[in-house]
C-alpha cells in the first residue's frame, strides 16, 4: 500500500480510499470544469459556469484553453 494512502487513513479515518481513485484536487477541478463546459442546458454561458464554480471567468477560459475544450458556441 502506498505510504501517502496510509497517512491519509491515519489522519482522516472518515475518508475511505477506493483503489484507483484520483484524489488530486487539480484533476478534480479539470473534470468539473469540463463537465460544466459541455452542459450547455444548465450553464448558458461562461459567466454562469464561473459563478457556479466560484471562480473568475478568466480562470474558466484559462482551464478551457489548457484542456483544449472546443468553443461553446459550437456545442449549442
Amino acid at each position: 500500500m502506498d505510504t501517502n494512502i496510509t497517512l491519509l487513513e491515519e489522519r482522516y479515518p472518515e475518508v475511505v480510499y477506493k483503489e484507483g481513485e484520483d484524489l488530486n484536487i487539480e484533476n478534480m477541478k479539470k473534470r468539473i470544469i469540463t463537465k460544466a463546459w459541455y452542459d450547455t442546458a444548465k450553464y448558458d454561458d461562461v459567466p454562469d459556469i464561473a459563478v457556479a464554480l466560484g471562480m473568475g471567468t478568466k480562470t474558466v477560459y484559462s482551464y478551457a484553453r489548457q484542456l483544449n475544450l472546443p468553443r461553446r458556441s459550437g456545442l449549442k
